[in-house]
C-alpha cells in the first residue's frame, strides 16, 4: 500500500494562502497576534500545597546520610565483644510475618 505525499507541505500552498486571506483576514490576523502575544509571554507552572511539601521532604530525605553509621558501629562493636544477641523468637516471628504478606 503506497501513500502519495506529493502536494503536501508545511507551508500553506497559494490556494490556501488567498483562502486565508479573504474576507476573514482581519479575524485571523487578530488570532495570530493573540498566538504570537502569547508566546511571547514566559510560561509559569504552579505546584500544588501537596506538590511543594513532597518536594521539601524529598531534599530533607536527600540530605540524610545513606547508611547510620554509628548505629553499624555499635553492632560491629557488640559482635565483636560477644555482647550482642539474637532473640531467636522474635526473629521467627518476623520471618513468618513476612512469608503471610508474601504468599497470602
Amino acid at each position: 500500500m503506497a501513500i502519495d505525499l506529493t502536494g503536501l507541505s508545511s507551508t500553506p500552498s497559494t490556494s490556501t494562502r488567498s483562502k486565508l486571506e479573504g474576507s476573514g483576514q482581519s479575524h485571523s490576523g487578530k488570532n495570530q497576534q493573540e498566538v504570537s502575544d502569547k508566546a511571547a509571554q514566559p510560561g509559569t507552572v504552579t505546584f500544588s500545597n501537596e506538590a511543594q511539601s513532597l518536594q521539601k521532604l524529598e531534599e530533607q530525605v536527600g540530605q540524610l546520610p545513606d547508611v547510620n553509621s554509628e548505629r553499624v558501629e555499635s553492632i560491629r562493636k557488640a559482635i565483636e565483644d560477644g555482647s550482642y544477641g539474637v532473640d531467636a523468637e522474635r526473629l521467627a516471628t518476623k520471618i513468618l510475618d513476612l512469608e503471610g504478606r508474601i504468599y497470602g
